[in-house]
């Protein structure tokens, strides 16, 4: 397993979670599988902004505290 996923990894299962949920018929099962989706989603924004803050701190822009 990778050491870290990144924001493409997360957004490609959310893009696969709503094709599945695309598939479905029962209304439950759509829903919660979109809602995988979004939490897969939140976590490539989780994501991006981590990569964000420590290129930002490799830079010198952003204090440590």
């Amino acid at each position: 397993m990778p050491e870290r996923l990144g924001a493409k990894h997360w957004r490609e299962r959310a893009e696969e979670a709503r094709t599945l949920a695309d598939q479905m018929n029962d209304g439950d099962a759509r829903r919660s599988m979109l809602t995988i989706a979004a939490e897969y989603d939140k976590l490539a924004e989780r994501v991006e902004k981590r990569a964000e803050k420590e290129t930002q701190k490799a830079k010198g822009e952003l204090r440590e505290g």
